[in-house]
């Protein structure tokens, strides 16, 4: 049934153990770019995630998290000047994409837009919470790529788990390595945003990398996305970059997904 989710999740160990690495311990020395590294896109949980190309130039980073279905940015697909949206057939999404290949790929047979974002009122366009987008492809790339679950916290389970050390990593397509896929293994992610639904947290960032999940291991094997890369707050010398919440998206997700949407 198509509306069903299919959980991606994988035990990560190194040859010769039995004993389950996490997946921080798994990328933390890898080869690095800055405080970035470099991951194998063809493997999961990162093949999962991918370049949403603009035949029209430039990209943002997606990611698969249903039938048919990929998340990112709304900027990416809104054009502000012309207030219009992005025509589908400039829309293309390559899953796992390093080197000039991919391990999926699939044009876009529709997406939608977060009610409120597509508006020419700077005080509403403003409510960066609104800033998502749910795409629909042409194809499913579930039996190739899998899937990342977004997961709903709380501001005190957020609390909770930064209480606890846990290890959040960010990847996207950054521009300076857009043929490459990258995560920040040690994202700093702080806290929500007392005044709006925002998560607030200083991974490396750049353009191409909007639209990016931020991750973390709930259990060994279990990747859960807890929001995605909207953009940068300015005057900050910390909690530099904001990401929209899964409580944005997740009712809308849901609801796409049901079987009574396809009806």
């Amino acid at each position: 049934m198509r509306y069903i989710i299919l959980l991606a999740g994988l035990l990560f160990a190194f040859p010769g153990q039995t004993k389950t690495v996490s997946l921080y311990d798994r990328i933390k020395d890898g080869p690095a770019i800055d405080i970035r590294v470099i991951v194998d896109a063809s493997l999961p949980p990162w093949r999962a995630i991918g370049r949403l190309n603009r035949t029209t130039g430039g990209h943002c980073t997606a990611t698969v998290v249903g039938y048919k279905m990929i998340l990112t940015a709304a900027h990416c697909l809104w054009l502000q000047k012309q207030q219009r949206r992005r025509k589908l057939s400039t829309l293309h999404f390559e899953a796992g994409w390093q080197n000039g290949k991919s391990v999926f790929s699939s044009g876009v047979e529709n997406y939608y837009i977060a009610q409120g974002f597509a508006s020419n009122n700077p005080k509403v366009r403003g409510k960066t919470n609104r800033d998502w987008a749910l795409v629909i492809l042409l194809k499913d790339p579930v039996p190739v790529t899998g899937v990342i679950l977004p997961i709903l916290l709380t501001s005190n389970e957020l609390a909770a788990l930064r209480k606890a050390d846990t290890k959040f990593i960010q990847a996207g397509y950054s521009i300076d390595s857009k043929d490459l896929l990258t995560a920040d293994p040690g994202c700093p992610v702080w806290r929500f945003e007392p005044r709006r639904p925002l998560i607030t947290h200083d991974c490396k960032v750049l353009p191409g990398d909007s639209g990016s999940p931020i991750l973390y291991e709930r259990t060994p094997g279990e990747i859960r996305l807890i929001g995605i890369h909207a953009g940068s707050l300015k005057k900050r010398t910390s909690e530099r970059g904001f990401a929209v919440p899964s409580a944005s998206f997740l009712p809308k997700m849901k609801e796409l997904l049901s079987p009574s949407a396809g009806n």
